[in-house]
């Protein structure tokens, strides 16, 4: 994934207005959104033209989204037809009016591939996230806590003057730290529902209460795939003897856990932070613990392999 310092030192600063919104277009956006009527998309419409005629633009009025893609459209190459390509601030507009949260598509280039895609959301989430953004950068909070100059190339003060007092002039780098924080908190919820998963497999093989051969069919990589590696990790270990590097390498082959956690060093934050946690909103006790245990088995290997 691209670094903050990319982020921050080559982002263009230049964005072109997208001027106001004519009533010709009108009949064509509402064919594209959701429960809305003519009358309410004319309101929204008068709103923000009025700011681009008085020259009050917000930041987000000049931001491109697509409205009326489905959600496996990742890049434009997945594109059928001409996309949909209205301001943000219009639909903002249309969410104040009639708290209709339209879903929208907005193109960005924070992956690993360093290509522009499409990231997926809705008009509540993306705004809430750009306002969370700029009380974040305030108070050091969420991706600005562990705040890094070494890491991000400027002081916090320098970004928060960008981001806060300048955002028309910062408006990609604007949109971008919000997506990267969507992005976290979509990869953090898929690693969730992901070990949900690993751990209910691990504990009905443990129990002998499923064999491993009644979901191979359905797992991610398939005999011929892992026969290369000796088989699959169950096969070579019992998993009442696994640690925790044995389960993610498990992971890695049944569900492909690299998809939620890039590497075993991610995936052992991730799971000291769930074994600390007091609440069992996200995991139950009986998680925690097989999550400890294995924590704990891995600990000790190490410990002896120093």
């Amino acid at each position: 994934m691209k670094d903050m310092y990319k982020l921050l030192f080559f982002t263009p600063t230049v964005q072109k207005p997208l001027g106001e919104v004519l009533d010709k277009d009108l009949k064509n956006i509402q064919n594209f959104l959701d429960g809305i009527n003519i009358l309410t998309l004319k309101m929204a419409q008068l709103k923000y033209n009025k700011r681009i005629k008085n020259n009050e633009t917000l930041w987000w009025d000049n931001l491109e989204v697509y409205i009326g893609l489905s959600v496996h459209v990742i890049s434009e190459i997945d594109l059928t037809d001409a996309p949909n390509i209205v301001p943000f601030g219009l639909l903002y507009d249309l969410f104040t009016i009639s708290s209709s949260s339209q879903q929208i598509a907005i193109m960005h280039d924070w992956n690993v591939y360093d290509e522009d895609q499409f990231f997926h959301t809705d008009v509540d989430t993306f705004s809430t996230q750009c306002l969370a953004d700029e009380w974040n950068i305030r108070e050091s909070e969420g991706i600005f806590k562990h705040y890094s100059k070494k890491e991000w190339g400027m002081d916090l003060e320098d970004l928060s003057d960008q981001i806060i007092n300048h955002p028309h002039e910062n408006l990609i780098k604007k949109k971008t730290l919000a997506i990267i924080d969507l992005i976290n908190f979509e990869q953090g919820r898929e690693g969730h529902f992901a070990l949900k998963t690993i751990i209910e497999v691990f504990k009905l093989l443990k129990e002998d209460a499923i064999k491993f051969n009644e979901i191979e069919g359905f797992v991610s990589f398939d005999r011929e795939i892992v026969t290369c590696v000796g088989g699959y990790i169950n096969e070579n270990k019992q998993v009442c003897d696994f640690d925790l590097k044995d389960f993610y390498d498990f992971g890695q082959q049944i569900i492909d856990f690299e998809i939620v956690f890039v590497s075993f060093d991610d995936f052992l934050t991730y799971t000291q932070s769930k074994i600390s946690e007091n609440t069992t909103e996200t995991f139950t006790k009986t998680d925690q613990t097989i999550l400890k245990d294995l924590y704990e088995k891995y600990h000790i290997k190490t410990k002896d392999g120093d």
